[in-house]
């Protein structure tokens, strides 16, 4: 083998090399969010989430949905357009920020999925008729997001005391909003949403 073949096959050692160290780069060593900000769900017109999911029963076979933003209503809340392969609007569904919540609003039930402010640990009625049905923040931490370290911040609400099954889970990372999003259904099937593509444009300067 000549000199310059042994260079060559050097030079790719040294390429495999770097790509492993890269493919095994862990998270981040600084600190983690303390509070939730606003800025866990930025509310952008224009802004659009594309999620993968499959149905029960059909682990082959997986599905796409995407979540566009509306611009606000006179209430202040913004309509979510939901576009699947096959129907353009699923459901009534909006999103707005007022006295420090997140509100959802599916169908004309109000769910308040994120606490500005609220620490790991703390807890709050997610439904205002019904306190007993108690939302946590139980936890935030670094995961791969679309191929980068994010802090995420894991949202679970319980339907009635701390030790009743789990029926849905949200998850949240600053500046894209939701990345995952579980629901549970009758039977012990359940449905995750797992964020696959997102945009959000960039806000506008405030008016003056």
């Amino acid at each position: 083998m000549s000199a310059r073949e042994g260079y060559n096959w050097t030079g790719v050692f040294l390429a495999a090399l770097l790509l492993l160290a890269g493919c095994a780069t862990g998270p981040p060593e600084s600190p983690l969010p303390e509070t939730i900000t606003e800025d866990f769900f930025p509310l952008v017109i224009g802004s659009w989430w594309e999620f993968e999911y499959f149905l029960p029963g059909f682990p082959d076979r997986p599905q796409t949905v995407r979540f566009l933003l509306q611009a606000a209503d006179e209430k202040g809340q913004h309509p979510v357009l939901v576009k699947t392969p096959a129907v353009r609007s699923r459901g009534n569904l909006a999103l707005g920020k007022r006295e420090g919540v997140l509100r959802m609003t599916a169908d004309g039930e109000p769910v308040d999925i994120l606490v500005f402010g609220a620490r790991v640990g703390d807890t709050w009625a997610y439904q205002p008729d019904k306190p007993h049905y108690r939302a946590r923040l139980a936890e935030i931490r670094y995961e791969r997001i679309l191929g980068d370290w994010r802090p995420v911040a894991r949202v679970t609400l319980h339907a009635g005391g701390v030790d009743t099954e789990i029926v849905k889970k949200y998850c949240f990372s600053p500046g894209l909003g939701w990345v995952r999003l579980m629901q549970s259904r009758a039977m012990g099937s359940q449905e995750e949403f797992i964020l696959r593509n997102v945009r959000i444009p960039e806000a506008p300067p405030p008016q003056r």
